[in-house]
C-alpha cells in the first residue's frame, strides 16, 4: 500500500510570540493502493475533519511512500 499525506492552507496558526502565520496545516496520513482509497480511510478515521469545518476540497494530498 501507499501512504500519503492530507493537509490544508484553510484555518490559522500563530508563532510563539503570537504572531498569525500563513502556512499549510497537516491533518494526518493514511494508506491506500490509490489516492481516493487513502482520502476514504483518513475520512472514516478522522471524523473531526469535518466536525471542524475543514473543506474536503481544500484538502490537498501528496503520495510520500509507494510500495
Amino acid at each position: 500500500m501507499n501512504t500519503f499525506l492530507f493537509y490544508t492552507s484553510e484555518g490559522t496558526t500563530y508563532s510563539p510570540t503570537d504572531i498569525l502565520c500563513e502556512n499549510n496545516q497537516i491533518l494526518g496520513f493514511a494508506s491506500g493502493n490509490s489516492q481516493k482509497e487513502a482520502f476514504d480511510t483518513f475520512l472514516i478515521n478522522n471524523l473531526w475533519v469535518s466536525e471542524y469545518g475543514f473543506s474536503f476540497e481544500n484538502i490537498m494530498t501528496r503520495q510520500v511512500v509507494t510500495k
